[in-house]
């Protein structure tokens, strides 16, 4: 049987809680689902791209885009909040040590 305890290798100075142990084992392909829709910056891509199609592809292209973006919900947590809250010691402690 493989262990968890193997998947995440600490190093010094610093040891790591069981919530942090918990997280990094998800692994590098992980992604912490989003608590909302960023459409700011999904509209931002969006318009890059219909600058390279004809001015009626792209009103078309926005009124679509526009309808799905209203029905659009956030995808379901995936993290516990004791895990979402070891992520952000993390990512505190990483920037305080640079």
């Amino acid at each position: 049987m493989w262990s968890r305890d193997k998947w995440v290798v600490n190093m010094p100075p610093r040891l790591l809680s069981t919530a942090e142990k918990s997280a990094l084992a998800k692994g590098l392909n992980f992604a912490p689902a989003p608590k909302r829709i960023p459409v700011p910056d999904i509209v931002a891509g969006v318009e890059e791209s219909l600058r390279k199609i004809s001015t009626a592809e792209a009103q078309l292209a926005r009124t679509r885009i526009t309808g799905c973006l209203t029905k659009a919900r956030p995808p379901t947590i995936n993290l516990s909040p004791t895990e979402n809250k070891a992520i952000r010691t993390l990512r505190e402690a990483e920037d305080s040590s640079s």
